[in-house]
């Protein structure tokens, strides 16, 4: 009776484990469906479209046309975008239509858009935009792009004089060894 019990048991733990497996499994396979869906179907779109003008100042024209794009991309896949976004639009067509346009305004709209794409990139295992590459393109708010600046310049002050510190260090060795040569004759 003990071995029925045991066999019985571990039929039941046996399956559990497996229903458990299986709903981890395919939620995640849902997951990256549905981050795929929105990576593709909204936020691609967006920004392949807003990629071009990225934390750039640009006039309240450019900013009109971009903010239409924008809410087609939200009228026809609204269902995918993220509130932050929604809601980074609506306050840059508010600040528009009031003429209270600025470039913070627009920079948080890149900001939202650009986040959100580079996070279900990551979630759906597509390589991100290396900080190198958003650098050079200028692809960083201005904040961030005075941040990487600076410490670029640091880095290179660093270098240079580590460089001069061996070179000094070199040059002294060199002119050791000549008057240890010179004391020699």
């Amino acid at each position: 009776m003990e071995a029925f019990t045991a066999l019985v048991f571990s039929v039941f733990i046996t399956a559990f484990v497996k229903y458990i497996f299986d709903r981890l499994v395919n939620s995640n396979k849902d997951l990256f469906q549905m981050n795929k869906d929105r990576l593709i179907k909204a936020y691609h779109p967006m920004f392949n479209f807003i990629e071009p003008v990225l934390y750039k100042e640009i006039s309240t024209e450019e900013a009109k046309v971009i903010l239409e794009k924008l809410k087609s991309i939200l009228i026809t896949e609204g269902l995918y975008v993220d509130t932050y976004v929604k809601i980074s639009v609506k306050d840059l067509e508010e600040k528009i239509a009031a003429d209270k346009y600025s470039y913070k305004d627009f920079e948080r709209v890149c900001y939202a858009v650009e986040s959100e794409y580079e996070k279900l990139k990551k979630k759906v295992y597509l390589p991100p935009r290396d900080k190198w590459y958003r650098y050079n393109q200028k692809e960083m708010t201005k904040q961030e792009y005075q941040t990487h600046t600076e410490t670029l310049q640091k880095i290179r002050t660093a270098v240079l004089y580590t460089v001069l510190l061996l070179f000094s260090i070199a040059v002294f060795y060199f002119v050791l060894a000549i008057f240890k040569a010179i004391s020699s004759i």
